[in-house]
């Protein structure tokens, strides 16, 4: 009887313990993704230069590169801001790259302004991006 009783405690422990433990490759996966999409400005960056083209416009040119793993990201809307030459805040405008960032991949872009006369710098930051299903 104790052996019986012994064998069916043994199955139970063996049997009780199938299909749990750690996550799979696949769950986690979906879990990396969910945190890529539910941010994704943490996982894009840009990196550009500036110049002034024959018309007076202010040309920004640069690349958009995402560091996630397996969310893709679209309309990437970057803010321009303008500055004085001694740094007093004159006002932004706000261009959308109308492009997929691929995981772990760059996209080129370029656009134009003709901005505030007296500014002399500009800083050019991420503001939103939408992630693609």
């Amino acid at each position: 009887m104790k052996s019986l009783l012994f064998l069916s405690y043994i199955l139970f422990l063996f049997f009780g313990c199938v299909g749990k433990g750690s996550p799979g490759y696949e769950s986690l996966k979906l879990t990396i993704e969910e945190q890529e999409k539910s941010a994704p400005i943490t996982f894009l960056t840009v990196d550009g230069k500036l110049w002034e083209n024959l018309f007076g416009q202010t040309v920004i040119e640069g690349d958009i590169t995402s560091s996630a793993t397996v969310a893709k990201f679209k309309d990437v809307v970057l803010k321009v801001n303008f500055y004085t030459k001694t740094g007093t805040f004159l006002g932004s405008e706000e261009f959308v790259v109308y492009e997929f960032v691929n995981p772990g991949q760059s996209v080129h872009f370029k656009v134009k302004s003709f901005g505030p006369e007296s500014a002399e710098k500009i800083d050019v930051e991420l503001s939103k991006a939408v992630s693609v299903d």
